[in-house]
C-alpha cells in the first residue's frame, strides 16, 4: 500500500459542503484549510461516491462570510439538486496543492494517522484527527483503549514531528496525557 503523505494521485479533503444557498444550485462551503484563500487555485472538486471519483467542474466561488464560501458547480442547476450536496466533503489530489516551504508547518491531513510518542519513546495512540478551535490547533489522540485526548498542537507539547516515519512526540504534561 503506497504512502498517502507522497502519493500525488492521494485526495485530500480541502472543504465540507454545509447546505443548498439560494435557488439556483449554490452551496455553501466551509474550508478545511487555514484561511479558505486556498480553495480560489482550484477550478475543480473532486467528490467521492460508492468508491468512485466524480469531478466537480467550479463555475464560480466567492466568500460567503465568516469562514464560508459559495460555491457554484457548474453541473447543479437548482436547489433541489445543490441539496443532493449537503454534507460532502471535497477533495483535491495532492499534487495540486501548494507547497510548505515553512518549517514546523505540515497540512492537517498529514498529521492524521501518525503515531504519538512520549519523549521518552512510549506510545500514546494516534492522531485521529485535528481540529481548529479558535485559539489554535488541537490534536485528537485515539489511545490503545480506544479513548480520546485533546492534546494542543503547540511546540510547549508537540516536540518533534517525523513526517517520513510516520510519528510525532509529545511531551507529557498534567492533566493532558
Amino acid at each position: 500500500m503506497s504512502n498517502p503523505r507522497k502519493d500525488p494521485h492521494a485526495l485530500v479533503a480541502v472543504a465540507r459542503i454545509t447546505r443548498p444557498y439560494g435557488l439556483k444550485g449554490e452551496v455553501k462551503v466551509i474550508a478545511l484549510t487555514e484561511t479558505g484563500e486556498e480553495l480560489y487555485r482550484f477550478s475543480r472538486f473532486i467528490l467521492v461516491r460508492g468508491g468512485e471519483r466524480q469531478i466537480l467542474e467550479v463555475e464560480s466561488l466567492r466568500p460567503g462570510g465568516g469562514h464560508h464560501l459559495i460555491l457554484k458547480p457548474a453541473s447543479v442547476h437548482s436547489r433541489d439538486e445543490a441539496e443532493l450536496l449537503r454534507g460532502k466533503i471535497l477533495f483535491v489530489e495532492r499534487r495540486e496543492l501548494a507547497p510548505i516551504e515553512e518549517a514546523d508547518t505540515y497540512y492537517f491531513h498529514d498529521l492524521v494517522g501518525l503515531e504519538v510518542l512520549d519523549t521518552e519513546g512510549t506510545r500514546i495512540g494516534t492522531v485521529h484527527d485535528v481540529h481548529r478551535f479558535g485559539i489554535g490547533e488541537t490534536l485528537e489522540i485515539r489511545t490503545p483503549e480506544g479513548a480520546f485526548v485533546l492534546v494542543p498542537f503547540a511546540r510547549e507539547y508537540v516536540v518533534e514531528v517525523n513526517l517520513e516515519e510516520g510519528w510525532l512526540r509529545i511531551r507529557r504534561k498534567e492533566g493532558l496525557v
